[in-house]
């Protein structure tokens, strides 16, 4: 399996979303390297001066089907790291979360299957970011619309630059947790 990643450029726009919603668990669901557990944080959790780990006041948590990703920032940065199939490893978590991410993994998979794995991470989170980047967006043979979201509450739509001229969709999407 190789490994992807995701164009620079948009780290800002999509951190700047989950900055504004300050959640205090998040699920990274195609985690990757750790890029968006780290920065989320150092953004939420050591800025605010909490810098031993013992003081941290967040919690996440990270899935990646591709074993060869392992590093030493999942294992510092996140709480828990799942190195498994995503759409095996949601249905059966307990805990629940404030904000769940798909950045840059649903191109990736079939329709179908990406949907499934959406309604999952829904029902164990408040809201779910994705982001879907144009170099990701036919992989599978399917091209990612906004209509393809129209059975799920989506707060936000958007679009955000990848590089080479192409644009990425950004979508935030309600989940069916009751929010505290």
């Amino acid at each position: 399996m190789g490994m992807f990643t995701s164009f620079y450029g948009q780290i800002s726009a999509i951190m700047d979303i989950i900055i504004g919603l300050s959640p205090k668990s998040i699920l990274d669901i195609g985690a990757g390297y750790g890029k968006y557990g780290f920065l989320c944080r150092e953004h939420l959790d050591l800025s605010d001066g909490r810098m031993q780990k013992c003081r941290w006041g967040m919690r996440i948590e990270g899935i990646d089907i591709d074993p060869n990703t392992k590093n030493p920032v999942h294992g510092f940065v996140y709480d828990q790291f799942h190195y498994d199939d995503a759409a095996g490893v949601v249905p059966g978590l307990k805990r629940r979360y404030d904000l769940a991410l798909m950045i840059d993994l649903l191109g990736y998979l079939p329709r179908e299957k990406g949907l499934q794995l959406v309604e999952d991470s829904l029902l164990i989170s408040k809201m779910l970011l994705v982001v879907i980047s144009g170099n990701s967006l036919s992989e599978t043979g399917h091209t990612w619309m906004p209509n393809d979201f129209d059975l799920f509450d989506v707060m936000r739509t958007g679009f955000l630059p990848t590089g080479k001229g192409h644009a990425g969709m950004v979508l935030l999407v309600r989940g069916n947790l009751i929010p505290d």
